[in-house]
């Protein structure tokens, strides 16, 4: 369903991991994604529901975002990611907002709406 993280993940080469005895491709999320975000994007890419805890907390909202648009990730969940972050933006602090209105313009002008 993402063909950057497809790609990304069929590049890796397979290492040993002796202590877990086994052979395995290590995949490196973004930093600026936390695993409870990158688990959400897992959840919702096998299954193809969202599932998420913090769907009324902007920081974690925008990391979402910044997952959709760096993973090309589905519209269905950039489009909930968007819809979920708009009625907590009045509110948040401005860096925040400037830093989401980015990402959402970024998206825009990569991803066919």
């Amino acid at each position: 369903q993402s063909q950057v993280l497809l790609q990304q993940l069929e590049s890796l080469p397979v290492q040993q991991l002796p202590r877990e005895g086994i052979s395995a491709c290590i995949f490196r999320v973004d930093g600026r994604i936390s695993r409870e975000v990158f688990r959400c994007v897992l959840q919702f890419l096998y299954t193809g529901v969202v599932q998420c805890g913090f769907s009324s907390d902007v920081c974690r909202l925008t990391e979402l975002l910044l997952a959709c648009m760096l993973y090309q990730l589905p519209k269905p969940l950039a489009d909930y990611t968007q819809c979920a972050l708009c009625p907590l933006l009045p509110t948040s602090p401005a860096a925040l907002v400037l830093e989401v209105f980015n990402l959402a313009s970024e998206r825009t002008n990569t991803v066919e709406l």
